[in-house]
């Protein structure tokens, strides 16, 4: 810091702005920043140079050593200044050195002067997402979220947490260090009547996948993903409609954005299709069953793995009427009721069985061979009969004979699969845990 007795002009001021915050001389000599440069002329006559400090000149004298090292008038003036004796030796008083005060022109005074005790403390300003590390860190805000006792208090204990782990990395391996993530999803699910869309964007905030149209589309904290997003039970049942938004986000991060193909491995490799079967039933709302089927969809495309598709065929067998049941003359018709519908698990059914009737089936709307001796291999050819049972809805039947057809005639006659088929072997394969 300097201290002129002339106004600059703005080519000077130019100057000392491109010679940086980190600039300690007296603006006689200074070098530009960069390599091989030559020193510049004097900006600033020296006798217009008043006063100059900087942390680096600094000494730390007593007032009897003051009064040996300068001057008698100077010591009196500082013991006066601090309401101190002139000749005390014990009390620490830092000097901050006047840089200008070898310089030509009048006399200058010696410079800048703190005392302290037990040394100085200085107030060095850090924002709250890093003091909160010194008051609990992420606990505290998480002891906040478990008091919240309506909307407001929820919204703002999250949105505190958000901003901390955000912008804090030691917040961030706090959360992983300690499960975070796992409490937070268990909070919320304790407090799922208070549960918003806006708590809900926080979340995605939280995760990283807020905004899938940017480069930044893949999934950045996958612990936090997993324990948040995946754990669908927390958002099932919340008010206004959670899931589905939850829903149709991890779909856009399926099949919109532009790391994909990273996101759906992802997503299968935290068995994200086990885990929406396992909600299916509970989803009532006709809308949002057909985002969650169009997600397992997207999560089944390409080549599904073997573990995915023996959820699926176990489930579509869990579908199945028993023996002395029949489903003959069930109207199927979707509703959003809470309770279950007549034919409700039959138009589920159907629905994955088109599911997989579009896996057999290239974007050239060609026969895909290798999903074809997937379903062969993995399920066997008996599920498939399984469903032309005769108390099975006809619809299901017709289904499962299309399959059926494209998977005994997708290779000829002489298929692999048909070969089994006329056999009897290969089968059981659902039947697996």
């Amino acid at each position: 810091a300097l201290l002129l007795e002339d106004v600059l002009p703005a080519q000077t001021v130019s100057v000392i702005y491109q010679l940086g915050p980190h600039y300690v001389g007296t603006l006689q000599a200074p070098l530009p920043p960069g390599q091989n440069q030559e020193p510049l002329q004097p900006l600033v006559a020296e006798e217009k140079v008043v006063f100059g400090i900087n942390a680096r000149a600094m000494s730390q004298l007593t007032l009897a050593k003051i009064r040996k090292v300068y001057s008698k008038n100077d010591n009196k003036a500082i013991a006066k200044q601090l309401g101190m004796s002139s000749h005390e030796n014990a009390t620490p008083i830092r000097i901050l050195h006047n840089s200008a005060g070898h310089l030509m022109g009048p006399a200058r005074c010696l410079g800048g002067t703190v005392v302290g005790y037990l040394g100085v403390r200085v107030f060095v300003p850090k924002p709250a997402a890093i003091m909160i590390d010194t008051v609990g860190g992420c606990s505290v805000l998480l002891g906040l979220i478990a008091m919240a006792q309506d909307v407001e208090c929820l919204y703002a204990g999250v949105k505190a947490l958000v901003c901390v782990v955000r912008s804090n990395k030691a917040a961030q391996a706090e959360m992983d260090r300690r499960k975070g993530y796992q409490t937070l999803a268990m909070l919320l699910k304790r407090k799922k009547q208070l549960l918003n869309s806006h708590i809900l964007h926080l979340i995605f905030g939280l995760v990283g996948t807020v905004d899938s149209q940017k480069e930044t589309s893949s999934i950045p904290n996958l612990t936090a993903f997993q324990d948040l997003i995946c754990e669908l039970e927390v958002w099932l049942g919340a008010p206004g409609g959670l899931i589905k938004s939850l829903l149709e986000h991890l779909l856009e991060l399926a099949t919109e954005t532009a790391h994909r193909t990273h996101n759906l491995r992802t997503m299968r490799e935290l068995q994200l299709v086990s885990k929406l079967l396992y909600i299916i039933n509970d989803v009532k709302v006709v809308s949002t069953k057909n985002v969650l089927i169009q997600l397992l969809a997207a999560l089944l495309g390409g080549q599904p793995r073997p573990s995915d598709l023996l959820c699926l065929g176990q489930f579509m067998a869990y579908t199945l009427p028993l023996p002395s049941q029949t489903e003959k003359g069930v109207n199927l018709k979707e509703s959003d009721c809470e309770k279950e519908c007549e034919g409700e698990h039959i138009i589920l059914r159907n629905k994955c069985f088109n599911v997989l009737h579009g896996l057999l089936f290239t974007a050239r709307n060609l026969v895909n061979t290798i999903v074809c001796e997937e379903i062969s291999r993995v399920l066997g050819m008996d599920w498939l009969l399984s469903f032309m049972q005769e108390n099975v809805h006809p619809t299901t039947v017709l289904w499962a004979l299309r399959i059926l057809v494209i998977l005994c005639s997708g290779q000829g006659q002489q298929s692999a699969i048909m070969q089994r088929f006329r056999e009897g072997c290969g089968n059981g394969g659902w039947l697996r845990h």
